[in-house]
């Protein structure tokens, strides 16, 4: 969960970010079920506000949790 005002923080400190893209597809039906009309839905997944501040952004399987 990555707030907006967090994205700039992390790039001001040139922190990278490792996320689990591989949970969009393991687990998104079931992650959009639980944020449903949730503002926290829209702070899941920010790969891309993060790529675009120029965060580094690794990724990871969090294997055996998600196939990857």
């Amino acid at each position: 969960m990555i707030r907006p005002d967090q994205v700039a923080r992390l790039a001001r400190m040139g922190m990278s970010v490792v996320v689990q893209p591989l949970f969009v597809t393991e687990f998104g039906d079931a992650l959009a079920d639980l944020f449903a009309g949730e503002q926290a839905g829209g702070n899941y997944f920010r790969m891309r506000s993060l790529a675009d501040a120029r965060v580094q952004v690794i990724g990871s399987s969090d294997r055996p949790v998600a196939n990857g």
